[in-house]
């Protein structure tokens, strides 16, 4: 809805000139606005505002929306040509405030989002109007301007945990708005080129990743916008729940006011004088009323009937704005609601997961059972040839079907090997490891025992030896031309200049075996003879 009016003036159209199928679905009002306040002082029109919000917060407090938004809407226009003076500006602050809250509820996003600017033209710093005007924005689709709002709240209001939520969300839906248009572009500027085949390939996949992560976005929306609907609900049913609480107290008091008053004397005359200076406040709460009653009785009669009263008025006022922000503050945050709902799911998960768990194990004990069950025989004869397990032995003596009975010979043989041996000391020929006819060492004369030793040192050096002092020669040839290998010639190693290799002696089951693997470089010359 656009705003055409000065600023600090109602925003909203007149209640008497909303038609029946007006997008706002509210029913015309029964004062027209052109004439609303014409004749009236500005006392008297900031006591017809006073009255009209406190019917608004009676309606809004009693779920009916539309009536609230029609009286918000009449208390504006008696303020419209007075936004500038201090009584009336701080009312009609609280009236387009209050009339965003109760828009917000009939989900009329544009006229909330006018009703809060309107508010934040009397004071951009009222945090209500910039958290109800972000809501509107955002449920609108202004999620840059929704963002601006909400973070100034979050700025403010360190503490509120639904604007953090609701600034989360905006945040959200602009990363997946700003990410769709980054792949748009993507689209646009993309061309052909000789990697064509590969660049459609991942194309295709990116697609397809975007597509899953709209739909994992979209799916997550939806289930945090059913969340976000229950969460009201419960809301709701809370709110109903402290009303029918309240009611019941202020019924109560408004007894206990009542007994008082009879037993003091003058209850009837101080409750007529609270009812001519109290006005429509004392019809917000009786609970205030009775008491400015029972302290104006208290006090004398005339004069002192209407200052009682008016303290009453005072007082019921109070309690009506306190109400007011009782019923609009959210009973349990939707953070906590949330945390709730997810312990919920998973303890619910966990119990079903626990019985398929017994189930499966119960159906697997079931089946094992099955499995070992065994045909019942009656009367001996039948079980006469069956295995039971157990055995006779040579001797008579039973035992366990699977005991090994060891015949004489075997058992020698065992008694035999487990018989001790004598060691004795080597010869001191075969102690100083060169006699004898054994192939191992002085303690493996039998060579039985594998044993090998590294001989690589002892192999290095000898063969550095022999190699380094190979020489050959060539006699001449008298047939051969002296060009042509015509004279003897001799070839000799100058010089070993690298020996690698390994070299070992093994000894097993009486027989040595060496293995011997060398490399080496030399440098040789050749000479005539």
């Amino acid at each position: 809805m656009t705003d055409t009016t000065a600023p600090g003036h109602d925003v909203l159209p007149d209640p008497g000139s909303v038609d029946s199928d007006s997008s706002s679905g509210l029913d015309e009002a029964p004062v027209a606005a052109a004439d609303v306040s014409d004749g009236l002082s500005v006392d008297e029109c900031v006591l017809k505002a006073v009255e009209a919000k406190e019917r608004g917060n009676g309606s809004f407090k009693g779920g009916e929306n539309a009536e609230a938004c029609q009286a918000y809407q009449l208390a504006a226009q008696y303020l419209r040509r007075h936004s500038e003076v201090p009584a009336a500006k701080e009312v009609l602050l609280s009236v387009q405030t209050n009339l965003a809250a109760a828009q917000l509820r009939l989900e009329l996003w544009e006229d909330a989002a006018a009703a809060a600017t309107a508010a934040l033209a009397l004071d951009p710093a009222s945090v209500k109007a910039l958290f109800r005007r972000g809501v509107a924005r955002a449920r609108m689709g202004e999620l840059s301007d929704a963002k601006a709002d909400l973070t100034a709240v979050c700025k403010a209001d360190a503490r509120n945990r639904d604007a953090r939520s609701e600034l989360a969300a905006v945040q959200e839906r602009l990363a997946a708005a700003k990410e769709a248009e980054k792949e748009k572009l993507s689209r646009l500027f993309a061309g052909k080129s000789l990697y064509a085949p590969e660049e459609r390939e991942v194309r295709r996949k990116a697609a397809e990743q975007a597509k899953r992560d709209r739909e994992r976005v979209a799916r997550e929306a939806a289930e945090e916008e059913a969340l976000r609907a229950d969460w009201r609900r419960e809301c709701e049913r809370l709110r109903e729940e402290a009303r029918s609480e309240r009611r019941g107290r202020r019924e109560a008091a408004a007894a206990a006011a009542e007994r008082r008053a009879g037993v003091d004397g003058g209850g009837a005359p101080a409750a007529g004088g609270m009812q001519v200076e109290g006005g429509a406040a004392a019809e917000g709460a009786a609970e205030g009323a009775a008491e400015g009653a029972a302290e104006g009785a208290a006090e004398a009669e005339g004069e002192g009937a209407a200052e009682g009263g008016a303290e009453g008025g005072a007082a019921a006022e109070g309690a009506a704005e306190e109400e007011a922000a009782e019923e609009e503050a959210p009973p349990v945050a939707f953070e906590d609601f949330k945390k709730a709902r997810e312990e919920k799911s998973k303890a619910e998960k966990e119990a079903r997961e626990r019985a398929e768990e017994e189930a499966r194990a119960a159906a697997r004990h079931a089946r094992m059972l099955q499995n070992q069950a065994s045909e019942v025989v009656d009367g001996e004869e039948e079980l006469e040839g069956l295995v039971r397990g157990y055995k006779k032995r040579a001797d008579g003596s039973t035992t366990s079907y699977f005991d090994r009975e060891v015949d004489a010979s075997t058992r020698a043989m065992l008694d035999r090997l487990k018989a001790p041996k004598r060691i004795d000391a080597p010869p001191a020929d075969a102690a100083a490891g060169g006699g004898g006819g054994g192939a191992g060492s002085a303690w493996n004369r039998t060579g039985v025992t594998w044993e090998d030793k590294d001989v690589s040192k002892w192999a290095s050096a000898e063969l550095q030896q022999r190699v380094g002092g190979a020489a050959a020669s060539l006699a001449a040839d008298e047939r051969l031309p002296r060009a042509l290998l015509g004279c003897g010639l001799e070839a000799r190693v100058c010089k070993v200049e690298s020996c690698e290799g390994t070299a070992t002696v093994t000894s097993s089951r009486g027989v040595l075996r060496h293995a011997f693997d060398y490399s080496f470089e030399a440098e040789w010359e050749v000479k005539p003879l």
